[in-house]
């Protein structure tokens, strides 16, 4: 599978490792001898999936590779034929997947005008997909064994169960059923919530986010302003933000100039000494580490544009492509 930074790879592999499949990124950020493992690895069938940067997969050459999934659509129309071209080797036969967002389409239609050959669309299978597949190959793989025969210690050690649990056989079959498919599900976990703005008190401090790895990308390029968002309500600040670079060509709205607000005097404001802790909420920002943003940025815009102290503003937690930040409620009602 290919993304195009080191962040989404190492972020889809833990996610495909967190659904039960033998996955390990690939990027930049690894030495040499890393990358050089986790290719063993893969020609030894230990791992079955491999999310690779385009620099990091550079020289690579497996020849049983069945599959390529183009996760992240590439900039340029020539990598994306280097991509492909490490499936189908040796007179083999292969797949590739290319995923494509609407906004997208341009740069899908390019690719076919490079390589001179339509690429035919495939429907999303839906969850009701991927569970009948799932067990289809189950029921598959269950009846290959039967036929495989040598089930004498098992139909022994099955009996057994059966009789010293009281259990009749097809119980102790389903359980055995479910032990054996621990690692992955036969039906597809619920997606994760959204994630939305909500109060919190002080005193209640989310978890601290773990260090990102650096990204891999192309050289930014003039972009449209990107959207700073919490729920619908725009922040003051959002102007300051909307000058950060954004995301691939209209993958943001872009936003006309906020108009001017006077700053409240510092000693205008409530003493933060007394009285009961201000209560804290949750800010989205739609940008992220794919855009280049550090916790810098976000603190610096929003202390300045707020006119409050850095300290007030955090726990930060930067996604790759939007970011989540815990600033004193009053702020987030301007």
């Amino acid at each position: 599978m290919f993304r195009r930074t080191k962040t989404g790879a190492a972020e889809l592999a833990e996610k495909l490792e967190a659904r039960g499949f033998s996955a390990q990124a690939m990027h930049g950020d690894m030495t040499q001898s890393l990358r050089e493992s986790v290719i063993r690895r893969l020609k030894a069938g230990q791992i079955e999936v491999v999310v690779a940067t385009d620099v990091a997969a550079r020289g690579l050459d497996v020849e049983q590779i069945e599959h390529v999934v183009n996760f992240d659509i590439p900039h340029d129309e020539e990598v994306y034929v280097h991509r492909i071209g490490r499936t189908g080797r040796a007179g083999r036969s292969g797949v590739a997947t290319l995923f494509v967002t609407p906004r997208e389409r341009r740069m899908l239609r390019d690719i076919e005008r490079f390589t001179g050959a339509a690429i035919a669309p495939m429907k999303m299978p839906t969850r009701a997909d991927v569970h009948a597949k799932r067990i289809a190959v189950f029921k598959d793989s269950v009846k290959k064994g039967i036929d495989d025969g040598d089930l004498d210690l098992y139909v022994a050690l099955v009996n057994e169960i059966a009789e010293e649990s009281g259990r009749d056989l097809a119980e102790v079959a389903a359980a055995s059923a479910r032990l054996a498919n621990a690692s992955r599900s036969l039906e597809m976990q619920a997606e994760a919530p959204p994630v939305r703005s909500e109060a919190r008190p002080a005193t209640s401090r989310p978890e601290q986010p773990t260090r990102r790895v650096r990204e891999e990308r192309p050289e930014p390029v003039a972009r449209s302003a990107p959207r700073v968002e919490r729920a619908d309500r725009a922040k003051p600040w959002q102007n300051v933000m909307s000058d950060w670079p954004a995301g691939t060509d209209g993958e943001r709205e872009s936003f006309g100039a906020l108009p001017a607000r006077s700053r409240t005097p510092r000693e205008d404001r409530p003493a933060r000494g007394g009285g009961p802790p201000e209560a804290k909420t949750r800010l989205v920002i739609a940008l992220g580490a794919e855009h280049g943003l550090t916790a810098k940025n976000v603190v610096g815009s929003i202390a300045n544009e707020a006119n409050i102290p850095g300290r007030d503003i955090g726990p930060i937690e930067i996604g790759e492509t939007s970011t989540i930040v815990i600033v004193p409620e009053h702020v987030a009602d301007l």
